[in-house]
């Protein structure tokens, strides 16, 4: 069966999410090692009560083909949401299956074979996964207190220019960062974003976890700051609402 598989699902080898689902699946396991909500906080009764309204009242709807960017009702309420106070048309709402597909159609639209894609070092494992199935060169940038490490950073993205490399985007999480749990700060959210704009590079902005916070002031997402429009925001509702629902928005 082996000579049948592409060359791309061949380089992709095990998935580490997999994995790690597997052993969480144990009854025994409480598990660190991977984003999962405690279930008892999702709206089991709320939820079951909203789908057995919509399957009964509204099934010509919820359970016939829908429209590729999801449905008129779900990105309105993104829209009068205003996420992050962000002011949006609906046009510029996608809804995903979850973030996880938001990445894959980002490298599906986006990366060519052998295109470079800078992200943290370390960073989330379904990212690195997602860029080596489509073949990208990932670079990994190491992380500081306060972020990725942006003199490293420049100092990649002069190197890979020299060498004549497609350099294509930076993939970061800005808020509680996956796995390492970093904050990135102002000052270097508005210097990342002049970064990208003087390398006219892509930011992939993945924010699971901004809503979660705790203590501290909020800080604006990278989107918000941006005045060209090469920010692409993902967000999920995974930690918030249900991870099975696997729901999520692109802007």
């Amino acid at each position: 069966m082996e000579k049948y598989i592409s060359a791309r699902a061949l380089g992709t080898g095990r998935s580490a999410i997999r994995e790690i689902l597997k052993l969480t699946a144990r009854p025994d396991v409480i598990s660190f090692a991977g984003g999962l909500p405690d279930a008892e906080t999702f709206p089991r009764d709320e939820l079951a009560k909203i789908a057995a309204d919509e399957i009964k009242n509204d099934y010509k709807n919820v359970l016939q083909y829908g429209l590729t960017e999801g449905s008129h009702m779900l990105r309105n309420a993104i829209v009068d949401w205003r996420p992050y106070g962000l002011e949006l048309g609906i046009e510029r709402i996608l809804i995903t299956t979850a973030s996880q597909q938001g990445l894959d159609l980002l490298c599906k639209a986006f990366i060519d074979p052998g295109d470079v894609v800078f992200c943290g070092l370390p960073t989330y494992l379904g990212a690195i996964q997602t860029f080596t199935l489509f073949q990208a060169d990932k670079i990994g940038i190491p992380l500081q207190d306060d972020g990725m490490d942006l003199d490293v950073l420049e100092g990649r993205i002069a190197e890979e220019q020299a060498v004549g490399k497609r350099l294509k985007a930076i993939y970061i999480i800005p808020e509680f960062q996956n796995p390492a749990g970093i904050t990135m700060s102002l000052e270097k959210r508005e210097r990342l974003l002049r970064i990208a704009e003087d390398a006219d590079l892509l930011i992939w902005e993945d924010d699971p976890y901004s809503k979660l916070r705790f203590t501290g002031e909020p800080l604006p997402p990278i989107k918000t700051l941006d005045r060209d429009g090469r920010v692409i925001l993902l967000a999920t509702f995974s930690k918030l609402l249900s991870a099975g629902l696997r729901l999520a928005f692109m802007v």
